[in-house]
C-alpha cells in the first residue's frame, strides 16, 4: 500500500465515523423524546389517580 491509498482509506474511515456519530445523536434525541413522552404519560396517570383518591376522600 502506498501513502495515497492509506490516506484515502483513513479519510473514508473518518467520514464513516463522523456519519456514525450523527446517527447516534439522532437515536439519542429520539430516545430522549420517547422518555419525555413516557414521563408525561406517567404524570397524567398519576395525577388522574390522585384526583380519584381525593374525590373519594371528599365523599
Amino acid at each position: 500500500m502506498d501513502i495515497s491509498s492509506i490516506s484515502s482509506l483513513l479519510q473514508s474511515l473518518s467520514g464513516s465515523l463522523i456519519g456514525g456519530n450523527g446517527k447516534n445523536e439522532d437515536l439519542e434525541e429520539q430516545r430522549d423524546q420517547m422518555q419525555r413522552k413516557s414521563f408525561e404519560r406517567s404524570n397524567k396517570v398519576y395525577e388522574t389517580n390522585e384526583a380519584k383518591k381525593n374525590a373519594e376522600a371528599v365523599r
